[in-house]
């Protein structure tokens, strides 16, 4: 569940709202419960840079999903480069040179 919240605001989901208001709420309010951890992150990063033909660079992937639905919170937009950042600094190089990806030169919607 945590890897389409690493903005724990549930209005921040790309997709088409499919549950009730009561469940929404239910998932909400669990979200908002969850201490996120390294894993957690992890999963969060792995899911903003995962295409069909395999990792890309984040602003590409994230840039696919804004065409694809019509938007992209900004604040999860946000949230996905910091995280890049974060695990960055933990591994001492960028992520696209331990993917080896195709780098955008975009870093703004």
């Amino acid at each position: 569940l945590t890897h389409s919240f690493a903005v724990k605001d549930i209005h921040t989901y790309i997709g088409i709202p499919d549950v009730l208001e009561e469940d929404c709420q239910r998932i909400s309010d669990l979200i908002a419960s969850f201490d996120y951890d390294d894993y957690d992150r992890l999963i969060q990063l792995c899911d903003s840079i995962a295409m069909a033909e395999g990792p890309t660079d984040m602003v590409t992937r994230m840039s696919d999903v804004k065409n694809r639905y019509g938007f992209y919170p900004r604040e999860k937009w946000d949230k996905h480069l910091e995280l890049q950042k974060y695990f960055e600094d933990k591994m001492g190089k960028s992520l696209n040179e331990v993917l080896s990806c195709q780098t955008s030169n975009h870093q703004t919607q």
